[in-house]
């Protein structure tokens, strides 16, 4: 991802705030990833072409909590101890003279990864700054199609924090 943004913007992006200012646009701009699902159609709407709805869980970020993962929406600026990752390594004792690093929650942000200190998990995504939610589309599959044609629906599909939702791509397949 570094390579092809020096590829595009070339000696400008030495500087480490403009690379780094480059990877967050370039971060934030993502769209989640196409899901891909199989759909049963009766000859007669495939020759005809009908309106259609489709049921499924797809995930999206929290808006009960702004995507912060605190009770609230919290300040939602990022620790700065554990750097935003709700974690911190520390030096654990194995044995006498022996030392491990461990990974444990941070104590500056309670393992929340937001700045601030006894925050309140989000009771609607436990923290995660995600949900998973039942979801019910309508989509239109056109007259004269094939098995084995596709019908996208646009947008509607999971995101992640920091991303558009993705894509649904739906392959036609009659029935029996």
């Amino acid at each position: 991802k570094t390579r092809s943004l020096y590829d595009k913007h070339g000696d400008a992006l030495l500087n480490d705030d403009k690379l780094e200012n480059a990877m967050q646009k370039s971060k934030s701009a993502q769209k989640a990833q196409t899901a891909t699902a199989e759909v049963q159609i009766s000859l007669e709407d495939m020759l005809t072409g009908a309106d259609k709805s489709l049921s499924f869980l797809r995930t999206r970020p929290c808006s009960d909590c702004n995507s912060t993962g605190i009770q609230g929406g919290g300040s939602g600026a990022e620790c700065l101890v554990c750097q935003g990752s709700g974690m911190t390594e520390t030096a654990v004792q194995v044995l006498p003279g022996m030392f491990s690093r461990a990974q444990v929650p941070c104590d500056a942000c309670g393992g929340s990864g937001v700045e601030g200190t006894n925050h309140t998990q989000c009771s609607t995504c436990s923290g995660q700054k995600e949900v998973r939610s039942a979801a019910n589309v309508e989509y239109h599959v056109p007259r004269g199609s094939r098995e084995g044609d596709s019908v996208t629906i646009r947008a509607e599909g999971s995101c992640s924090v920091g991303q558009s939702p993705g894509d649904i791509l739906l392959k036609i397949k009659q029935l029996p």
